[in-house]
């Protein structure tokens, strides 16, 4: 009767694991380079060692270690980790490792930890105690993380530690301890660039790339590799690490593709081709994305300072911009002061004095200290001489426009018609106005929308013509307005018409007129419209998204007379 690995498999699922081992010895006697053989008699002796060790039976156990080192393993990860931590069973260890595995289970990892570290002065070579050593690394560190007081020492020791033993990579717990790395990263005392040197970026994995999804809350969170990618870059180019960023690279540009929102990594992609000298590229880069941020200060400074590198006078125009939008002072210090300097370059000391005024004032209303270089400044003669400006907001004004056609200048203006007003949702109080346009004279238009703040600013509203330049995005979202101004030219005759026709009323007291021009509502009410009347006014092109098609809506009612 012939027999198979599947009966050797059979039995010792069954427990009979003195019967299943015979059969295995059978087959791996009849075919010793069969991979599967091999598999069927390691995993009989495997349990054979674990129950020999159980009935401390050391001679046995030693027999069994003999007898699986001299057969052929295959390739095979889970098989070849379970043949090194049965190794260890019948080593002078074995009483040790056996009261850590016990204190391991206990969730007592620091004596876990203690114990596997005496096991491998008695078996420096032994890899299974070597990997159960680097588990309980990570388990304490892990632990020291959640303590209210962090002990980066401790931690940082554990990881130094850990990086000794030398173990395989790429693996779960390499990516592990890369994790606890991470998170004592914002340290100052933590050089997260010389650890990440040793412990190899190559060794990331493709799940370190992947968003981690919290399956209770829907929430996601940046992946591994995005949150190393952003410490560890921003530490880099303040040390001003050239060949390290270099190197590292090609990852950050792996890890934006993978990345629900990368926008932060792209702004370390763009500081680390200006550190690297390639300023063009960077601004180009940048400004391939501006649109998406363009209501954030840092986008435009960071595009200053570009500009600044490329010793471009519009520098001072994008840090101008920048203040425009008036961001929080707690993070602009260092913005005007790169202001105070290209004023000051500029002999404009008025100005400079101003906005070094302004970053003391926040410095002591926060209880900050001034940085040196601002010191520095203001302890100069000219600073002492010299009268401030009242404010420099005017200037914040003009230069936002200028750095907005030197970003904006490659792309096409499109002449487009303000439409009505309407309040944005679960904001009352705000409003937007609804922008009609086309890209192109036979094609189709378009609606996009801006804020009444924007449209206030220009002296623009309902009807005037507008001349935009923007994108739409590659998501096939709304058309994104860049900049906007008063068109020099008539309305495109196909998005507003002036119109006098008869108009109907439905009981709903909607108005029609005789081609088909919808009144809203409230202006049949407003105008007193009533069935037979003659309507003159502005129509302009509408989007029905019942009908999915364009039609005509009255935007203006100039007369309204009785039939």
């Amino acid at each position: 009767m012939s027999v198979s690995t599947k009966d050797v498999f059979a039995l010792r699922k069954a427990g009979e694991l003195d019967q299943a081992f015979a059969m295995a010895k059978h087959l791996l006697d009849e075919n010793p380079n069969d991979e599967w053989n091999q598999r069927a008699a390691a995993w009989c002796l495997i349990d054979l060692i674990k129950k020999s060790a159980q009935h401390n039976t050391p001679d046995q156990t030693s027999q069994y270690l003999n007898t699986l080192n001299s057969i052929g393993l295959p390739n095979d990860e889970i098989l070849l980790k379970s043949v090194a931590a049965v190794k260890t069973l019948g080593s002078a260890a074995a009483p040790i490792v056996e009261q850590a595995t016990v204190a391991s289970k206990a969730k007592d990892h620091e004596k876990a930890l203690s114990l596997y570290l005496e096991a491998l002065r008695l078996c420096p070579d032994d890899h299974g105690i070597k990997q159960k050593i680097g588990w309980e690394q990570y388990h304490v560190a892990s632990i020291k993380l959640k303590e209210e007081k962090l002990e980066t020492q401790a931690v940082k020791k554990l990881l130094n530690s850990y990086l000794n033993l030398q173990l395989e990579r790429p693996s779960l717990l390499h990516s592990s301890m890369l994790r606890i790395a991470v998170s004592i990263a914002k340290e100052d005392n933590f050089n997260l660039v010389a650890f990440l040197r040793i412990w190899g970026i190559e060794n990331l994995q493709e799940q370190d790339f992947q968003p981690y999804h919290q399956d209770a809350t829907g929430k996601i969170s940046p992946s591994l590799a995005e949150k190393l990618l952003l410490k560890v870059f921003k530490q880099a180019i303040q040390q001003g690490d050239a060949n390290f960023i270099s190197q590292t690279l090609p990852v950050l540009e792996k890890a934006i593709t993978t990345s629900d929102d990368p926008i932060w990594l792209t702004y370390y992609k763009a500081k680390a081709l200006l550190l690297l000298g390639y300023a063009d590229d960077a601004f180009k880069f940048v400004a391939a994305i501006a649109g998406k941020k363009m209501s954030e200060y840092w986008i435009w400074e960071l595009l200053g300072d570009i500009k600044q590198q490329l010793q471009d006078d519009s520098a001072m125009d994008f840090y101008g911009k920048a203040l425009a939008l008036k961001p929080d002072e707690l993070y602009v210090a260092k913005l005007r002061l790169k202001l105070a300097h290209w004023f000051l370059f500029k002999s404009n000391l008025s100005a400079a004095k101003c906005e070094l005024e302004q970053i003391k004032r926040t410095a002591e209303n926060l209880g900050h200290n001034i940085s040196p270089e601002a010191l520095q400044l203001m302890q100069q003669q000219w600073f002492q001489e010299t009268n401030a400006s009242k404010t420099n907001v005017a200037f914040y004004s003009d230069a936002a426009g200028r750095a907005e056609a030197v970003l904006y200048r490659d792309h096409p203006t499109f002449i487009g018609v303000v439409a009505e007003s309407f309040a944005i949702k679960d904001k009352p109080n705000k409003k937007k106005y609804r922008i009609i346009f086309k890209m192109s004279s036979s094609g189709n238009p378009y609606e996009t929308s801006v804020s009444e703040q924007k449209l206030k600013a220009l002296n623009l509203g309902t009807g005037d013509v507008i001349a935009i330049k923007g994108e739409m995005p590659q998501d096939g979202g709304k058309f994104m307005v860049f900049t906007i101004a008063r068109a020099s030219v008539t309305a495109d005759p196909s998005l507003v018409k002036n119109f006098e026709e008869i108009c109907s009323v439905s009981d709903a007291g909607l108005g029609f007129t005789s081609s088909n021009i919808f009144i809203d509502a409230n202006t049949v009410k407003h105008h007193n419209i009533q069935k037979g009347n003659q309507v003159s006014g502005v129509a302009i092109k509408s989007y029905d998204k019942r009908k999915d098609k364009w039609g005509w809506k009255a935007l203006k009612i100039n007369s309204v007379t009785p039939s």
